[in-house]
């Protein structure tokens, strides 16, 4: 109690009362803190000590087990009537630890920790299960004898434990290790259970994923490396120098910009790529990793943020250039409504800024709709859609909030695959609906978590998980950013997702949303089925998906305004509208016929003279007459009549020619006639006619109708003629007069009344005319047909050009010549060479140059889109997108046949061919077209000066090519400024102030930096363990970190230790003192142990091998370890699951679908891998060693070898298991009736041997299939598979605790202690999971949060009770700082008595509420339940009441609880003698799918000999296991009656019984196999698309059901071509009896020498045995502290796989081979897959032995002279390894020590040894700047086998170095 309360303690009176303790008390010193000291929970307690506060603890343990013990019983004397069933589910394992026994001593003993649950199942009840606490038990040793009766004892053993149930169906479940003496005791278990009883064993799957990565870590050998550097990471006075070391290295690498440099923009996106890839791999094993935040915060420090969108209407210079370039310059490219708004520019109105901002603001509200066609017509042009259309605009953020210029973008892989296009539409973020193709990646892009749009559709995506990524979206697009949502063409998957974002942000429903996008890009389909997939069960529409979810999507909806949608043409009004004007720009088309324009003048009797009418027509003498004339008219009238009809029904059918673009909707008064008619006027409104002169009715008719047809032309065709605009035509435009429409005329009326009343004169101008309109009608007749002809044509050839076929266009260019070749363009202005070229067509290139060479040097016209551009500016446009060959020859064939002139031709916007080429970067088509151009201007000084002006030639925005080049392709930009003296002509972007971003000097930059890499890099290290896989991963994933981040890290550590010698030298005077007796120092041995692995861990970390060895493991083992965490976290009891798991399928079936993802993840990585960055496991990898399939041939054989070691492990110890009987009977009760019959028919047909022993006893029990179908049996089986517990978690974090609480200073604890705390432990947590049931039923209610006041700081009634004033406070709304005790004094005395009242009354309530709540909460503490109902729903976890029962007998009870843990189990040799014989194996034998018992006898005996002989050919033919860089073992099985069969190794055992993993190949027609190939193997997939691999058993029964004749052949492998392909240069078949005879002869051999070595076996002298023994402790030293131990937790033995590994049991092998020999001949050597060099290895004897196996040296060079020479083993003709002495330096401390070299063979020549020997040896010449220990710095350099002189000098430079001569 705090001292302010003023309580004080009563004192205890009598004698010895003072020692009594309060329940409480005890209860606070047992459950005090485990990490706390006895001392320190004996000071929690007034007036308490050490001795009785452990006493407590020992007490309440006890008093756990009684109550434990008693609630066992009654429960069992409550259901004496029977159980549906009853389980026990164990688990167990053993590990040694240093604790103090009793009546032994301290010392390292091994200690047994177990825990069990039992479930029990009532019928019509739920099953209920309780938890059995066991104490960690003393044993002598690790025998099953020993540990047999430990964990039968006690409530919850294993046996009898079910015994005393009364239950139809029991059964006991075990999860342990497979040690051989926990598999020894599961077979007793089996074999003295009775009848009724089943038994499931369980191998912790942790084990098997553990020595999954132990066999990728010993054949890569980088354990010991890490295991160096995280030693040397936990000295705090290292770390310090490191961190020194780290900021000298950063102060000279550090460079801080304020934005990428041009040119390096995607080499520092794949950059940041892979240092994230890196990052997640060191630091992202764990999910809850706490470092995962400084990960990101490492990488936002080293790398510039994500740019924002900019708000470009708030921008002068983007008003300018509205203004400058039309309203065109408001929209991005791609953006449908910039096409839209050619032509259309700001006009008079818009003077002011604010004006313009405003009717911008209008235009951009509306979006214009998509008028490529419907999605029929797309749907077989996708690629060409997307390459025209790659992405529009969905939604624009403006018409909702005018201030904000966020877009909503749709596209396909062209827009998201290109970081240019997207920078240059402003768009920041991009939502990927599918996982292919990947986004382009940028600096200034963020790439959101790609959401699957068809799974979404389809269920496999939950929505509500979208949901919140689409309000984020929004939030992104209000906030201005520009987002992409794409997938591969914009059409499907991203749809979908564009479509929920609509009806998300405007609440529209499904459909309207639908028809908004498809209106925007035509190409949404969103009605179509997805096509099948094996991963989807069914395959919905999405838009029948958002509108059954429509509801759910549009809950909580935003309600912003959509975009209006209008057409083009309606988009351009509206901008007429709003005052902007257009210019009469016109597309070209293909000239029309040339048209009589008749002007007629102020007086109609001057324009027809008869002078005129001669000269163009001459009167018959046949019409002299007036019958004559009359006739001739009504003929020409008739005539006329019938041409008028021809020419009117070929214009009302649109015959007349190609359709050609609409006039401009509002035009200037430069481009439009003064005055028009009506088009609609009636004939006799014609023009006035003049009355006072005779026949001017019938004259002002004809001209008027010739007029007319004139007139009606130009309306026609205004568009087709090219018009040359000039503002000073205006002028004269102005001045002519109007012109007037006239109106047909009635010939017949016009010949009736010219019979009668006109003259000769009159008649014959009139005949002239219509003669004249004849002709004129016929000459349009036929050149209107020649048009529609050449119109089809022409449109035809550009179909076939633009088509699926383009080389359908050859039989028509056939019929072309040469003039209609270059007359022949398209809507767009460009010609048939332009289209040819667009889609890589070289076939109609080629011809069309030959039709006619000018046709290359024809231009676009200025309106054309794009404006001027030659053929050669469209190829380089395409980027070489096409074939690569056919963009070559079409390249070619341009420039042979282009002129200078179009070489230099400029477009609109100023570019020319060159600018295309650097703005896209390539190099090889700039350089093309720069020496072209230098050719064909002479080759000369002059020619090189043109080039010179083209390249620097600025372009509109004033860039020339070297600017372009500087943004996309460094060395094309040096090349061309080194070159053709090019010069940038922008100036460098300009450095800000604030450059330094989140810092303000270099130097606080410097050390934020310095701090980053320490905390990620230089922190404390889990140092790894060899069977901790946990700590190992973290540990070698940081160290790969370390490695490859710009080598700071690395030249920190040599700065630090790399300085001088790697080996230290031995101190004489420990010698001398060991000769004379002197007890050894250990502190100097220590020390140097120290500085040795400090310098293993710098070269370590410097050595490239080592660098690229541990990344490739780290990526590897990624998937792998994701599987081990998962399993560690997930791995407990059924009662701590959470409730969706429950409810789930059971726990095998769940744990068998996460051990599976592992491999399948490898498989893919294994047929995935390419050369590029695609797929995501390798990126960091590919970063940064390039390609994969450019790497060396060592290095991708070693990456081969070790895929297929961890994917045959992967197979045997996660996937092969779940095959076998009992797994297949997890799934029988979530199956079909149909599938359930199918099942139970194929458990009672399966053999014995297929059975394990639980499914044996279980086919015995139930005897049919009726009864297995049962519900009695299918809940049964249901609560089985539910309770697996797949892994030991439970008992390894048990252990995690025990060491903790062992490993302290001062004495050991005792194990009575450990087991009251492993006690108190579970009874906590057992509590707290059961108040959490409790809590969430509502039962109990929650405890207090930690920030509420405790309940003694409230008086009485303070804080509980309300006056007057209060209440007035809550009527005004006033506080004291507002005046509410003012306002209170104003208040007369009936105010105040009211509010008095009020007051009251609500005291009144509150005293009710709170007096239920007492009574509840008072109620709540009365509960009793969880653990065996002792537990406390609140407070303490045990309950007060069962302590103040006991807490008479506390001495008592803890003496017991002492007596009972404390003492040492005895070993009882004979605990499990006279138990019957095992019915039955534990694990089954065979696979259902191949066991070989159902074969015949004949074709079984065959299958022996043949499995006997495979298994001795992958023994002996096989790598061996230290040979890294090896080939896995590929064989193939021939038979002249079967198809062969070919087989890899991935993975097998090297002792007997061999079990192989074998993964299938099949063979490859490979027309780009080099010609030595002789054939190509590829993997074999399944059905599912993952590698198929099977056991040795499986291939051989295969084998031996289809023939008897197989032969079997060693294929040899050559270089690596692709992963997952072997390219086989030689067979080589295996003979039988030359392998038995080499058999015969190694058993010879090997008795030969045992009986040799016994016969020369020397006794040594003393002083060297006393040597020996010295070195050997030594060694024993620094074995043990250079070496990774076993740490508490694991089983001290590995999990190797040995004879008693049966989990993966032999299948069927054959009792006595034919040809094998016996086990102990055929035994290999297994150890490290990399030898490791004798400096880095332990420390060695302080004198070494003296060799005997070195031949005579042979003398290399003259001056200086060196010896070199071959080392054999004793009894080896071959040498095994190579020698070189130096003999040139010395050490002061040392200077009989020679200086020479030794190294091991390990795979290589013996010439390459012999050379870097040599390199070796010459890099010791100049020796002047190496200090006093010259011969250690000699000896220390090379690093393992010499690899770092695998470069350098050859060999005959060497020879003449050193002055050798042969």
């Amino acid at each position: 109690m705090p001292s302010s309360v003023g309580f004080k303690a009563v004192g205890q009176k009598g004698p010895g009362k003072w020692k009594k303790w309060t329940p409480e008390a005890v209860l606070r010193t047992a459950f005090a803190s485990e990490n706390a000291a006895v001392r320190q929970v004996a000071e929690q307690v007034d007036g308490g000590s050490a001795s009785h506060s452990a006493l407590c603890k020992l007490f309440v343990a006890g008093l756990i087990f009684k109550q434990q013990e008693a609630g066992f019983a009654r429960f069992l004397e409550q259901h004496e009537d029977g159980l549906e069933y009853a389980l026990t589910n164990m688990m167990f394992d053993e590990t040694e630890l240093e604790i103090n026994l009793h009546e032994v001593g301290l010392g390292a003993w091994s200690i047994l920790a177990s825990h069990s649950q039992m479930t029990f199942k009532e019928k019509d009840k739920d099953p209920v299960d309780f938890d059995f606490i066991r104490v960690p038990v003393a044993l002598p040793n690790k025998q099953a004898a020993t540990m047999w009766p430990a964990l039968c004892a006690g409530e919850g053993g294993l046996w009898p434990g079910l015994s005393d149930v009364r239950a139809k169906l029991r059964a006991v479940l075990v999860t342990c290790d497979a040690a051989p003496a926990n598999l020894k005791l599961l077979g007793h278990l089996t074999s003295v259970v009775d009848a009724k009883t089943l038994v499931l064993p369980f191998l912790c799957l942790q084990h098997r994923t553990g020595n999954v990565i132990e066999r990728a870590t010993k054949l890569l050998g980088t354990l010991t490396g890490s295991y160096a550097v995280a030693k040397t990471l936990r000295s705090g006075a290292v770390v310090r120098k490191l961190t020194a070391n780290v900021r000298s290295i950063l102060a000279q690498k550090l460079v801080v910009v304020d934005q990428v440099p041009p040119g390096l923009e995607g080499e520092w996106a794949t950059g940041r790529v892979v240092a994230k890839k890196i990052l997640e791999l060191a630091l992202g094993c764990d999910d809850e990793n706490d470092q995962a935040g400084i990960g990101k915060e490492f990488l936002q420090f080293f790398g510039p943020p994500v740019a924002k969108a900019r708000a470009m209407s708030d921008d002068k210079s983007f008003l300018e250039a509205v203004r400058s370039e039309g309203l065109q310059a408001a929209f991005h490219l791609h953006d449908a409504r910039f096409d839209t708004c050619r032509g259309l520019w700001p006009g008079p109105s818009m003077v002011t800024d604010q004006v313009l901002k405003s009717r911008l603001q209008a235009m951009s509200s509306v979006l214009v709709s998509d008028t490529y066609g419907s999605v029929d017509v797309v749907a077989w042009a996708r690629e060409a859609y997307n390459s025209r259309h790659p992405m529009h605009v969905i939604l624009d953020m403006s018409a909702s909030s005018p201030e904000c210029f966020g877009k909503l973008w749709l596209g396909g892989e062209h827009a998201s695959g290109d970081v240019h296009m997207l920078q240059s539409h402003c768009i920041t973020i991009v939502l990927p609906a599918s996982r292919k193709p990947a986004p382009a990646e940028s600096l200034n892009i963020k790439v959101l978590d790609y959401v699957d749009g068809t799974a979404l559709a389809a269920g496999d995506v939950r929505l509500e998980d979208f949901l919140a990524v689409a309000d984020k979206v929004i939030d992104y697009l209000q906030k201005g950013h520009g987002i992409l949502v794409c997938c591969k063409n914009g059409a499907h998957r991203s749809a979908t997702l564009t479509v929920l974002l609509v009806m998300r942000l405007t609440g529209w429903d499904a459909m309207r949303a639908f028809n908004y996008v498809s209106q925007l890009r035509n190409i949404v389909d969103l009605t179509s089925v997805a096509p099948p997939s094996a991963h989807r069960r069914h395959q919905p529409r999405p838009i029948e998906f958002l509108q059954s979810q429509e509801d759910r999507i549009i809950a909580n909806a935003f309600d912003l305004a959509g975009n209006l949608v209008v057409t083009p043409i309606s988009y351009r009004k509206k901008a007429a509208e709003l005052g902007f004007e257009t210019i009469g720009s016109r597309a070209k088309s293909m000239p029309g016929p040339k048209k009589v324009t008749l002007r007629q003048g102020p007086s109609s009797e001057h324009a027809w003279t008869s002078k005129g009418v001669a000269d163009f027509f001459v009167v018959s003498d046949d019409l002299k007459t007036p019958a004559a004339r009359a006739q001739k008219l009504k003929d020409l009238c008739s005539e006329l009549e019938a041409l008028d009809a021809k020419l009117l029904s070929a214009v009302t059918s649109g015959q007349t020619c190609p359709k050609k673009p609409e006039p401009e909707p509002h035009s200037s008064a430069a481009a439009q006639p003064a005055t028009q008619e009506p088009a609609e006027a009636e004939p006799n409104e014609a023009m006035p006619q003049r009355p006072h002169e005779e026949g001017s009715e019938a004259t002002e008719p004809a001209a008027q109708g010739l007029s007319a047809e004139v007139k009606a032309e130009p309306q026609d065709r205004g568009n087709d003629m090219d018009v040359d605009y000039d503002p000073d035509d205006k002028e004269d435009e102005a001045n002519e007069p109007p012109a007037t429409e006239a109106k047909p005329v009635d010939f017949a009326s016009l010949a009736a009344k010219q019979e009668s009343e006109v003259r000769e004169e009159v008649m014959d101008r009139v005949l002239a005319l219509l003669e004249q309109q004849k002709v004129q009608r016929q000459a349009m007749m036929a050149r209107q047909e020649e048009e529609q002809l050449r119109a089809n044509w022409q449109d035809e050839a550009f179909r076939a050009v633009l088509g699926a076929d383009p080389l359908k266009a050859l039989p028509l260019l056939d019929e072309a010549n040469s003039a209609t070749i270059l007359q022949m363009v398209d809507g767009n202005g460009l010609n048939l060479l332009h289209n040819a070229v667009c889609v890589m067509c070289w076939p109609v290139v080629q011809r069309l140059i030959n039709l006619n060479p000018a046709v290359v040097d024809q231009l676009t016209s200025p309106q054309a889109r794009p404006a001027h551009w030659s053929a050669l500016m469209v190829l380089v446009d395409t980027n070489a997108v096409g074939d690569q060959e056919a963009y070559g020859a079409i390249l070619t064939m341009l420039l042979e046949a282009m002129s200078l002139a179009t070489l230099e031709a400029r477009a609109a916007n100023g570019n020319t061919a060159l600018h295309l080429a650097a703005g896209q970067g390539n190099f090889w088509t700039m350089r093309k077209i720069v020496w072209e151009i230098y050719h064909k201007a002479s080759g000369n000084q002059a020619a090189f000066g043109l080039v010179s002006s083209l390249l620097n030639l600025p372009d509109r925005k004033g860039a020339g090519c070297v600017d372009l080049a500087l943004r996309c392709n460094m060395n094309l930009a040096n090349w061309l400024q080194r070159q053709w003296n090019a010069k940038a002509l922008l100036p460098p972007p300009p450095r800000r102030d604030d450059w330094y971003r989140c810092c303000s000097s270099a130097e606080q930059s410097l050390d934020t930096a310095t701090g980053l890499v320490q905390r990620l890099f230089l922190g404390t290290i889990s140092v790894p363990a060899l069977n901790k896989w946990t700590t190992v991963a973290p540990c070698m994933n940081l160290v790969a970190g370390m490695q490859h981040w710009c080598g700071v890290v690395p030249e920190a550590f040599a700065a630090a230790f790399l300085q001088g010698p790697l080996v230290e030298s031995d101190d004489e005077s420990a010698d001398e003192g060991a000769e004379l007796g002197a007890p050894v120092d250990q502190t100097k041995v220590w020390r140097r142990l120290a500085r040795k692995r400090q310098k293993k861990a710098a070269h370590f970390l410097t050595d490239k091998r080592s660098q690229w060895s541990t990344l490739l493991w780290s990526v590897l083992t990624a998937p792998v370890m994701t599987v081990h965490y998962k399993l560690f976290k997930r791995g407990t009891w059924h009662s701590e699951r959470p409730e969706v798991e429950n409810q789930s399928a059971p726990a095998a079936a769940s744990f068998r679908s996460v051990a599976s993802a592992a491999s399948l993840e490898l498989c893919d990585l294994l047929l995935e891998t390419a050369d590029t960055v695609q797929v995501p496991a390798w990126i960091p990898l590919v970063g940064l060693y390039g390609p994969v399939l450019t790497w060396r041939a060592e290095r991708l054989r070693t990456t081969r070898r070790c895929l297929l070691t961890i994917l045959g492990q992967l197979w045997r110890k996660l996937l092969e298991p779940w095959g076998r009987y009992p797994w297949p009977l997890a799934e029988l009760p979530a199956l079909s009736p149909e599938l359930q019959q199918e099942k139970a028919r194929q458990f009672f047909g399966e053999r014995d041997c297929c059975l394990d022993n639980f499914s044996l006893q279980l086919k015995e029990l139930i005897q049919n299939e009726e009864t297995l179908l049962g519900t009695e049996c299918l809940e049964f089986l249901t609560a089985v598979f539910d309770r697996v517990v797949p892994t030991s978690t439970f008992i390894e974090r048990a252990f995690a605790r025990l060491s903790r609480w062992c490993d302290r200073k001062g004495p050991k604890p005792q194990l009575s202690t450990l087991a009251a705390k492993h006690t108190t432990y579970h009874v906590r947590n057992l509590t707290n999971q059961w108040r959490a049931k409790c809590h969430k039923a509502n039962l109990i209610p929650k405890p207090r949060s930690g920030k509420a006041r405790p309940t003694w700081s409230y008086g009485a009634r303070k804080g509980k009770g309300l006056n007057g004033v209060h209440m007035f406070a809550k009527a005004s709304g006033l506080n004291p700082k507002t005046g509410l005790l003012t306002q209170w004094h104003f208040l007369g005395s009936g105010d105040r008595k009211r509010y008095a009242q009020l007051a009251i009354a609500e005291n009144v309530q509150a005293k009710a509420v709170r007096s239920l709540t007492d009574a509840h909460r008072a109620d709540a503490d009365a509960l009793r339940g969880g653990f065996w109902d002792i537990s406390a729903p609140s407070g303490f976890p045990l309950a007060k009441e069962v302590v103040t029962e006991g807490l008479a007998s506390l001495r008592q009870t803890a003496a017991e609880f002492t007596s009972f843990s404390r003492s040492l189990r005895p070993e009882s040799p004979d605990s499990m003698d006279g138990a019957p014989l095992l019915r039955a194996p534990l694990w089954p034998v065979c696979r259902p799918d191949s066991c070989p018992h159902r074969l015949t006898p004949q074709v079984f005996a065959y299958f022996q000999r043949l499995h006997a002989f495979f298994l001795e050919v992958i023994l002996r033919k096989g790598p061996k296991p230290t040979a890294l860089s090896e080939e896995p073992l590929v064989l193939e099985f021939s038979s002249p009656t079967a198809l062969p069969c070919y087989v890899a190794v991935a993975y097998s055992t090297r002792k007997k019984p061999i079990q192989a993993a074998l993964l299938e190949l099949k063979e490859l027609d490979d027309d780009s196999a080099p010609p030595d190939i002789c054939q190509v193997l590829a993997c074999e997939k399944s059905l599912d698309g993952h590698l198929t691999l099977k056991s040795d058993v499986q291939v051989c029964v295969d084998c031996a059901t289809k023939a008897e004749d197989w032969r079997i052949s060693v294929l040899g492998v050559g270089p690596v071509r692709r992963l997952s392909h072997f390219d086989i240069l030689w067979k080589e078949v295996v003979e039988r009896k030359s392998l038995e005879r080499a058999m015969d002869e190694e058993k010879k051999l090997k008795l030969a020498l045992s009986a040799l070595k016994a016969l020369n076996k020397k006794p040594l002298p003393k002083k060297r045995a006393a040597r020996s023994s010295l070195a050997s402790s030594f060694a024993k030293i620094a074995r043990r502290d250079m070496s990774p131990s076993p740490r508490h937790g694991g089983s001290s033995q590995s999990d190797t796989d040995t004879d008693a590994e049966l989990e993966a049991a032999p299948e069927a092998t054959p009792s006595e081979p034919e040809l094998g020999p016996p086990a102990r001949s055929v035994e290999r050597e297994t150890g490290s897959a990399m030898p490791s060099e004798p400096a880095l290895g332990p420390l060695a004897a302080p004198r070494p032995k003296v060799r005997h196996n070195i031949r005579r040296a042979s003398v290399w060079g003259t001056n200086p002279s060196f010896q070199i020479a071959p080392i054999h083993a004793a009894g080896s003709k071959e040498p095994t390894g190579w020698g070189a002495i130096c003999g040139r330096h010395t050490d002061t401390n040392r200077p009989g020590l020679q200086c020479k070299k030794a190294m091991s063979k390990s795979g290589l020549s013996d010439a390459e040894c012999q050379l870097r020997l040599k390199r070796w040896l010459v890099s010791g010449i100049d020796a002047t700047s190496w200090g006093s220990n010259k011969r250690d710095c000699h000896v220390s350099m090379g690093g393992l086998q010499l690899a770092q002189f695998a470069d350098g000098l050859d060999s005959e430079a060497l020879d003449a170095l050193v002055g050798h001569v042969a």
